[in-house]
């Protein structure tokens, strides 16, 4: 009987060995997704491509969203409001359901081009019963007043009081004013009615305070809250001042005034808080707290990258042409001028190996012989279906000298600037483009196409005397690098700035020391105390000669892009067979995958897989061998 114990013992040892295998070290690694600028813990719904359609189609509530994207420095810095107003209207979701998607991410792209987002953030409301269909309803309405909380609010109940059909027709808005009859019938029916407080909060007809307060009390189980304005309940309770609140208890019917100093909303609700004892959510605290920045731990010139990478330039025109032109449904008008200009300016000029500039000449020529109309489709399409081993434009979206701490910093504006910069160094008289076209070529791009709307609409302030300013291409490259300063400037301190990599004013000294020492007066730049904070000078001579030579393209760092070569100067079958490129569209599936894991991972788990099922069954085979010594033993 002992041989038999220890042979379930070893077979249990066998397969709990096994198991532990595949489970903790066999399987691929559970897959992680970016959360884009917000938590799972944040009380909203984070939209997927997959998911957006399923929560908006038929549903019985109005349902507010935000389209973000992640790079945006204004919807990063816009975050926290949107987290406040989620936070407040969480006592409203009898009528109302928060949500945002992130448009950034590969996997929503689809669906915000669908709904035709071109600019960040955009909010939209959603009506109750929704339907995926062509009409005017199709895209939501979206939202266009100031993007502050209390905007918000009352720009979402003016929408939520069109509405007639799902939760609107069984539940009645609070929103109706009391009379003398509904304030008796409240005391009269007392003992059925489940509050302990009547709260009326007497307003005018336009003001929104009593709509938003009888909406926050709504989950209240001590206290309803009612709007009034009539000159007979005004009377009986003495009310004098627009707004009050009176508060009535209903067991007895004695009233008193309950209105604080400060006759706001924040005021009325912590006052509402208190006698509720803590069940009306108060969603108006700061929640956008100034930047902390450790200055001893952050060194700053040890963040300061001397490299300027040709992944970084790639990448950025293959996400503005791609991401920011293939966002907009139908190209026409100025944006079809625009997208002309832009994709000539970088056929002319760009300072890249010959497989790019093929491609762009091409795309070039292509655009020119169009008319003045065409869709994104029709554009992304000819992309797709003209890449060859010697004239292409990199698919993949990776950044390096422009890589952040985390997905949402830097990325796509950094790489942006590194190619506005790198063009204005590169463009030579060949191109025949003076230093006013060039920028203005630029401006035109982020016009129509950058889709950080806050970052779009500041850019084309500061070049709005571009024409006064800027004549020939030193004086662009000077100029544009002043702009860039200045946005440094202003976003220094900002929650969308990388902490671990300092905003700061380039280049510093450690990179050019002589760029800080102006030689003359004539030589002196300045910039004013209203931009940045220490009225900096420069000399514009070393400067100059400092970014010509930053930007040149012999300064440019190609070893990181291992796709960025020479055709012409290898075998053309070689360079083929290489490097033939492959692009899969946002739309198109994507190459071969499980779980996951690429062509390669997959044949290692094969092997590795191979070997412990060969393992597995030596095992078995020895302790049959044993079990069989043993019984013969036994029999001896």
């Amino acid at each position: 009987m002992a041989h038999i114990a220890e042979e379930i013992l070893s077979c249990r040892l066998l397969f709990y060995f096994v198991f532990t295998y595949f489970c903790y070290i066999g399987l691929p690694p559970v897959l992680t997704t970016d959360t884009g600028l917000y938590k799972d813990t944040d009380p909203m719904v984070q939209f997927t491509n997959d998911t957006i359609k399923k929560y908006l189609t038929g549903n019985d509530k109005v349902w507010i969203v935000e389209f973000y994207s992640s790079w945006c420095g204004h919807c990063q810095a816009f975050a926290p409001t949107w987290i406040r107003l989620a936070l407040q209207l969480k006592n409203w979701n009898s009528f109302v359901n928060v949500g945002v998607i992130d448009c950034a991410a590969e996997r929503n792209y689809k669906t915000c081009k669908d709904f035709e987002i071109d600019s960040y953030p955009t909010i939209r409301f959603f009506p109750v019963n929704w339907q995926e269909k062509p009409d005017k309803n199709a895209h939501g309405h979206t939202y266009k007043d100031t993007k502050d909380v209390e905007s918000m609010r009352n720009g979402l109940m003016d929408y939520m009081e069109k509405q007639k059909g799902g939760v609107f027709r069984r539940n009645e808005l609070p929103f109706r004013f009391f009379n003398g009859g509904d304030v008796q019938n409240y005391l009269y029916k007392k003992d059925f009615i489940p509050y302990r407080y009547l709260a009326l909060l007497f307003d005018s007809t336009d003001s929104y305070l009593g709509k938003t307060l009888a909406l926050d009390t709504m989950k209240s189980k001590k206290v309803v809250l009612k709007r009034a304005s009539n000159d007979e309940l005004k009377s009986k309770y003495n009310v004098v001042t627009i707004p009050s609140l009176i508060l009535i208890t209903i067991s007895t019917g004695k009233f008193k005034e309950l209105s604080p100093m400060n006759r706001t909303h924040s005021a009325y609700l912590n006052v509402l808080n208190q006698l509720a004892g803590g069940d009306v959510i108060n969603a108006l605290e700061d929640l956008h707290p100034p930047l902390v920045i450790d200055e001893k731990a952050l060194q700053v010139v040890a963040n300061i990258s001397s490299e300027v990478h040709m992944q970084d330039i790639t990448s950025a025109i293959s996400f503005s042409l791609l991401r920011e032109v293939g966002k907009i449904n139908i190209i026409n008008g100025d944006a079809m001028v625009a997208l002309k200009d832009w994709v000539n300016l970088l056929a002319k000029c760009l300072p890249s190996g010959s497989f790019l500039q093929n491609f762009l000449r091409k795309l070039d020529k292509w655009l020119h012989d169009l008319g003045n109309e065409i869709s994104s489709e029709k554009f992304v399409k000819y992309i797709e279906e003209n890449q060859e081993s010697n004239s292409y434009l990199p698919s993949e979206i990776k950044w390096h000298g422009c890589k952040g701490s985390a997905e949402k910093y830097r990325g796509f504006p950094c790489g942006l600037w590194t190619l506005f910069h790198s063009l204005t160094v590169s463009c030579s008289d060949d191109s025949g483009m003076t230093g006013y076209e060039i920028l203005r070529r630029i401006r035109s791009f982020i016009d129509h196409y950058f889709g950080c709307r806050y970052c779009r609409d500041h850019f084309i302030e500061m070049s709005k005397d571009l024409q006064k300013e800027v004549k020939t291409q030193e004086e662009a490259i000077v100029w544009l690098w002043s702009r860039h300063n200045r946005v440094n400037a202003r976003l220094e301190r900002d929650i969308s700035s990388d902490p671990f990599h300092r905003k700061v004013q380039f280049p510093p000294k450690s990179l050019c020391a002589s760029c800080h020492n102006p030689i003359s007066t004539k030589d002196t730049l300045i910039f004013s105390p209203t931009v940045v904070e220490n009225n900096a000078k420069w000399s514009r001579k070393f400067v100059l000669e400092f970014l010509k030579d930053h930007y040149n393209l012999n300064k440019i760092q190609i070893k990181d892009n291992k796709k960025i070569i020479d055709g012409e100067t290898q075998d053309s079958d070689a360079v083929r067979n290489r490097f033939t490129y492959k692009f899969y569209s946002r739309t198109a599936s994507p190459p071969f995958s499980l779980l996951g894991m690429s062509r390669v991972d997959l044949s290692m788990c094969v092997v590795l897989y191979g070997s412990i099922i060969g393992a597995v069954f030596g095992l078995y085979v020895y302790f049959i061998r044993r079990k069989k010594q043993k019984t013969y033993k036994s029999y001896v």
